[in-house]
Formats: structure tokens, sequence, C-alpha cells
């Protein structure tokens, strides 16, 4: 079979049969992959049916801790040690703020991360997510694009797409002694919640897309952190804290507290 094609384009060529006249496009790799891309981000999704209601997730709750918010047990385990970072932070960085340490002295802002990442059951995976977050931070000729979009971030009047993609991409960019980037869901969003739990929300990918699928709520979960992910989840712990408030519940420590208490998904290979 003779086989005729037509000059190639970015999108690929046709092929034409001489004995049947039958012609075909046949695209390039690339332009494939986009096709494929393209199909998965407009592809109907699956509406989620919710496994559970609060009230179900919340009977769970008082199954680990008997006493709910006020256990002495879940202050022991959860709250006051994620608590005691919080406090670490503000300690350190009055009285002038963040910004200003990490002008001033970056180091001391470097140790104060470092920290942060490393003391009292750390909530990131010790080597996919602390040594290379820790490697970064202490190279002080690298960390100044970070800590200015942190700063931003933390300063910011209200949270914005663009304040949150600058902060990814300061992560993302930042060069590494190994192969990878820093923008990984947990990297991303310890240190604003640790610092802001008013406003902001950890994401551990196992445990949040299971509370996320048992309470029938898409938050568009993407392995690749994105504003529209963190916006829905954000969303969805807001309204989670609503429902917790009067059963003692007080900021995002708890909401995330709650939600570790209640799934079982293992996030012990890094995200």
């Amino acid at each position: 079979m003779q086989l005729r094609s037509t000059p190639p384009t970015s999108a690929g060529c046709y092929r034409i049969c001489d004995a049947c006249d039958h012609m075909w496009h046949e695209p390039t790799r690339a332009a494939a992959a986009r096709a494929r891309t393209i199909a998965r981000k407009t592809a109907p999704r699956t509406p989620h049916v919710a496994e559970w209601t609060y009230e179900q997730a919340l009977e769970r709750f008082r199954q680990a801790f008997d006493d709910g918010f006020q256990d002495e047990q879940y202050a022991l385990q959860e709250r006051d040690w994620k608590w005691a970072k919080h406090e670490l932070w503000n300690e350190a960085v009055m009285p002038g703020g963040f910004r200003e340490l990490a002008t001033s002295s970056p180091e001391k802002a470097a140790a104060l991360i470092e920290r942060m990442i490393t003391t009292k059951a750390p909530m990131l995976h010790p080597q996919g997510e602390i040594v290379p977050l820790r490697d970064a931070i202490l190279r002080p000729e690298n960390t100044a694009p970070y800590f200015s979009a942190l700063a931003d971030l933390l300063e910011a009047p209200s949270l914005t797409p663009e304040v949150f993609g600058n902060y990814l991409h300061a992560l993302a960019a930042w060069p590494l002694i190994g192969s990878g980037n820093l923008a990984k869901w947990p990297i991303v969003t310890l240190i604003p919640f640790l610092v802001q739990p008013s406003r902001h929300m950890f994401l551990k990918p196992g445990r949040t897309k299971e509370i996320t699928r048992r309470l029938g709520v898409d938050i568009l979960y993407a392995a690749t952190p994105t504003w529209d992910t963190y916006n829905r989840l954000l969303a969805f712990s807001n309204d989670l804290l609503d429902y917790l408030k009067p059963h003692g519940a007080l900021d995002m420590i708890d909401v995330q507290s709650f939600i570790w208490a209640v799934t079982s998904s293992d996030d012990s290979a890094p995200a």
C-alpha cells in the first residue's frame, strides 16, 4: 500500500492511501499529548456521593476522643503541639513580622522554618519532603524569592490566585541539590497553616482525598498544587469548621486534627 502525506504542521499531517484515497489525520506526539490533556480536563466529572454525613464523621471522632475537642488526650496528641509551633513562629518574628526578619537576618528566618518542620512530630515526610526543604532553606543564596513570596502570602489582606500562584512559583523554581521541586501539597501548605490557622489549611493528599470523598465534596484535587484546588479546600474546611465550632473546634488546627482522627489513609509516603 502506497501512502502520501501532506506537508507537516505543528499539529501533524494527513496520510492519504493511493489505492482508495482514504485520508486520516496523524498528529505529532506533542499534539496528541495536548489532545489527551484537553480531553481529561473537559471530561465530565463523576458526581461525588457522600458516604458519611457530618454527624457520622463527628461520631467517629468521638470514638477516638470521648470528650471531643475538650478531651485531654486530644489536646496531647493533636492540638497542643501544633499550637506550640504557631506560638514558636510568633515569638520568633516579633515585633516586625516575618518579612523584616527575613530581610535583616535571613539565617534566622531559615533556622525558624527548619524548626517549624522538624520539631515535635514532623508533619512532612522525612526523606521526600523535610530533607529537600531543609537543604534548600539552609542555602541562603537561594532563599530570598521564597521568603518574599511567603511574606506576601501571609500579609495578603485576602487570598487571591495571583498571590498564591506567586508563592507556588517560588517553591517550584527553587534550585535544589537533587532533582524534583518543592511544589508539593504538604510543603506548600504546612507553614501557612501553622502560622495562620485561622485562614490556611494543611493538605496531606491521602487524608484529604479520603475525607472529601467520604463527605461527598469535590475539591478538584490535582497532585500538582493549583489555586483552584486550594481555594476549594479552604471552602470545604471553613464549612466543616462552621459545623464543628458548636462542638468546640476553634480553627483549622482542629479541622485538620479532626480529619486525621476520622480517616485512615496511608500518608507515610511522600506526596
